[in-house]
């Protein structure tokens, strides 16, 4: 069943601290987290029976799904693309197994006049849950000269929590890239901001460097400074990571790392997906 948002006021918003789709190790300019940025103007581009996974905090008990189902960042553009009409929603319990499939229509607003979000009401878990899937199983046929994206711009997900939140660690980070190509794309596994400290998990075979640098906080970010003094000696085949160094003397370290804090729990750093510890 789908409706306007605001319609349950025992509801809160739950934190979202991770999205991944089954497409997310491909080179998708417009990746799943888009869905999760508090950002109309972005969007995700699904595909049709393709797995999103929204992890949830510890304790949660959803009730709602609210998305805007189009690219919303302009009418022409909110009629180009595709738009998904029935989606599918189950939920992974925290301690074992999973809520069957249930299967709802979404109502596309014509215009961006009003209000693009759209409420889908959820049944009641038995459990906390783990993590929300979903899948988008029908959309509208791609427009006459228009693009051929599924496009879901925002999702966020209504509920309670029977746990209270943890404290995280604000400036505390592990990133999300899965490693499967044989080396972490991202400039470092874990990150703490306060302390300046990184580490890098390189699964392909580099061992981890030693940094000695300070981090200064700037509007982008935090600028990092200093030098690598144990660059990372490389064991097997694939690229080196910029941020491994090597040689004598110790290779500087002079850079701006960018921040954007998507929500409580789910940051972007240097362009990939991080969650904040304790969440």
């Amino acid at each position: 069943m789908a409706s306007a948002p605001g319609t349950a006021h025992d509801h809160v918003l739950l934190p979202i601290f991770a999205g991944t789709s089954d497409d997310y190790k491909n080179d998708n300019p417009y990746p799943a987290w888009q869905a999760f940025d508090d950002d109309v103007r972005t969007t995700w581009v699904a595909t049709e029976n393709e797995s999103l996974h929204i992890a949830l905090q510890k304790g949660a008990m959803p009730g709602a799904l609210e998305l805007v189902p189009g690219f919303a960042v302009d009418q022409r553009r909110w009629d180009k693309n595709r738009h998904p009409t029935r989606v599918r929603v189950r939920y992974h319990y925290a301690e074992e197994g999973e809520s069957p499939w249930e299967e709802h229509e979404v109502t596309v607003p014509v215009t961006l006049e009003k209000d693009p979000w759209v409420r889908i009401e959820l049944k009641p878990p038995t459990a906390p849950v783990k993590s929300v899937e979903l899948r988008v199983v029908a959309s509208t046929e791609r427009p006459p000269d228009g693009d051929d994206d599924i496009c879901i711009s925002e999702l966020r997900i209504r509920g309670d929590l029977r746990a209270s939140p943890t404290n995280r660690g604000p400036h505390r980070f592990a990133s999300h890239d899965a490693a499967d190509e044989g080396y972490l794309e991202a400039p470092f596994s874990k990150a703490d901001l306060e302390k300046c400290t990184f580490e890098h998990e390189y699964t392909g075979g580099f061992e981890v460097p030693t940094w000695e640098v300070t981090c200064e906080p700037v509007p982008e970010g935090v600028r990092i400074r200093g030098e690598i003094v144990t660059p990372c000696t490389v064991r097997g085949d694939g690229p080196v990571p910029p941020m491994c160094g090597g040689g004598e003397p110790p290779t500087p370290v002079d850079r701006v790392v960018k921040i954007a804090h998507v929500n409580a729990c789910f940051a972007i750093i240097d362009g990939f997906p991080y969650t904040r510890e304790g969440c």
